[in-house]
């Protein structure tokens, strides 16, 4: 009896931590969840004597990215936008091409994205502007113009000959 007694209590033990370990790894996925799919809030620009003027983190994120895009060096971009207190900081993902130099690149987005903010946002509380390689990509093939095609010969013409 005491041989059956034993199985039946680490059974009961091994259902319970796989139920608890189940539980867990289900409670943290609905939280990575939540985060993931949380948006960038609003944030104040600037105000003045005629009103306040809102800018939202997907209208903020969106500028980001596509200036990060234009420029040849960097496939994609993608910007995560956080505020600490009052501090605007962000966080540029990039996937840039294999003949980039990485210094260059970071150096000029890090430097222009600010003031794009301060200029076309009118906001000053801006911290800092990280970089993030997450991937690189192939050289881009070189844009030459486009070859017009052969001609092809008229078959009439080659029965005439």
């Amino acid at each position: 009896m005491d041989t059956i007694d034993q199985f039946t209590s680490l059974v009961r033990q091994s259902d319970f931590l796989i139920g608890a370990a189940a539980g867990a790894v289900l409670v943290l996925l609905v939280l990575l969840l939540f985060k993931l799919r949380r948006k960038p809030k609003d944030f104040e620009a600037f105000s003045g004597e005629q009103g306040t003027v809102w800018v939202s983190g997907d209208a903020l994120r969106d500028l980001i990215q596509r200036y990060c895009e234009e420029m040849p060096e960097v496939g994609r971009a993608r910007a995560i936008i956080r505020f600490k207190g009052k501090q605007l900081q962000i966080q540029i993902r990039l996937r840039i091409r294999s003949d980039a130099r990485l210094v260059g690149v970071s150096g000029y987005l890090q430097e222009q994205i600010g003031g794009i903010i301060r200029k076309n946002l009118g906001m000053d509380n801006i911290g800092p502007v990280d970089v993030m390689v997450v991937g690189i990509l192939p050289v881009a093939q070189s844009r030459s113009p486009k070859k017009n095609p052969p001609e092809e010969e008229d078959p009439e013409s080659r029965i005439r000959s």
